[in-house]
């Protein structure tokens, strides 16, 4: 290989998290940091078309989401280019991280004895995994059952200028939403996908718009009102108080067109909803007992409701006297600060 070769650390799936990691290591780094495109299967070839010839030289992979598939035979092949990529960057001294999203399990787990073996594989093999919040390496040391000293916090950062998720709000939800503050009602907001894990949280918003005697409303974006009938098994979702909106037309800074922000999840892993939700100045509402529980506490970020018994009341009182998220959930989640952490895998000595 020749010397003047620039050295670089390649990141699983290229988007808007791995892009805005790339841009911010300072100007000048001797190391740069390339999201990887295509599917994750390819990860070996792509390790590979590097080391033998691209004028990049890699130093470092970083895996990211290890979810599976529906169908036994492609998650079998995913899991073998994991191990064939691990086999490649081990034998050519690439050192191997792991960007750890989701502390104790995948969002897709189709097959869920393969993948608590495919995560204790890469858990064992990285020089260094990754959470992206303080307030999760305690939770990864034991769920993973790693020593802290092998944890790096690679956060993210603000968002409203670092991805462009489509049009502001149109007129029809703008005049939706004013219409129903204008009678006094409190209107809310959930931003999702229809992955199974997001049912429980959009439930509970829905039973709780009804509960609230039409004194709460919500624009539900990323599912549609057929869908939620459907999936949910709820007639709830017939209320005139609850718009739905498949596509996703907002842009976070139209997020203060709203009360709060609805994203209970019972995931061990910071949302990118939570940061979001935070620099534009909403409060995030959560479900009781979950990590982001923890999390809207230690930043005063929101406050959590209990999705078995929802008391408005307690509820509308909450809202009224929040006032702002703590200064240090901006300056503790940085792009420049998870790109640093990144670059920890190869500046560092080696594992212990």
């Amino acid at each position: 290989m020749k010397k003047d070769r620039s050295r670089v650390v390649l990141i699983q799936k290229k988007d808007g998290k791995s892009s805005a990691w790339a841009r911010a290591l300072p100007t000048g780094s001797s190391i740069k940091l390339r999201p990887l495109e295509g599917s994750p299967i390819h990860m070996p070839i792509a390790l590979a078309t590097y080391l033998i010839s691209r004028k990049d030289r890699p130093v470092g992979i970083v895996f990211r989401y290890l979810n599976d598939y529906p169908s036994l035979l492609r998650t079998l092949v995913r899991s073998a280019s994991e191990l064939f990529t691990l086999i490649i960057a081990i034998l050519l001294n690439v050192r191997v991280g792991w960007i750890c999203h989701n502390v104790d399990k995948e969002s897709e787990a189709h097959f869920p004895w393969i993948s608590k073996t495919r995560r204790w594989v890469l858990a064992k093999a990285a020089r260094r995994v990754f959470v992206t919040s303080d307030l999760l390496l305690e939770p990864a040391s034991k769920a993973l059952k790693i020593p802290q000293c092998q944890l790096g916090v690679a956060t993210f950062g603000r968002f409203s200028g670092e991805r462009s998720v489509g049009d502001s709000l149109n007129s029809e939800v703008k005049n939706w939403v004013e219409s129903r503050r204008a009678s006094g009602v409190i209107v809310g907001l959930w931003i999702g996908s229809r992955a199974e894990k997001s049912h429980g949280g959009l439930q509970s918003l829905v039973n709780a718009v009804v509960d609230s005697g039409s004194r709460m409303a919500a624009v539900v974006v990323g599912a549609s009102r057929e869908w939620v009938q459907l999936e949910l098994d709820t007639k709830n979702c017939a209320s005139t108080n609850i718009m739905f909106l498949p596509a996703q037309p907002l842009h976070p800074t139209e997020w203060r067109e709203f009360d709060f922000v609805w994203k209970p999840c019972s995931d061990v892993s910071t949302t990118v909803t939570s940061l979001i939700a935070a620099e534009v100045g909403v409060p995030l509402i959560v479900h009781k007992g979950t990590y982001l529980h923890h999390f809207v506490e230690h930043y005063s970020s929101g406050f959590s409701v209990d999705p078995n018994k929802f008391d408005f009341f307690q509820f509308s009182k909450d809202l009224s006297s929040w006032s702002s998220a703590d200064d240090r959930i901006l300056a503790d989640n940085t792009w420049e600060r998870g790109a640093a952490e990144i670059l920890r895998l190869v500046e560092e000595g080696d594992k212990t």
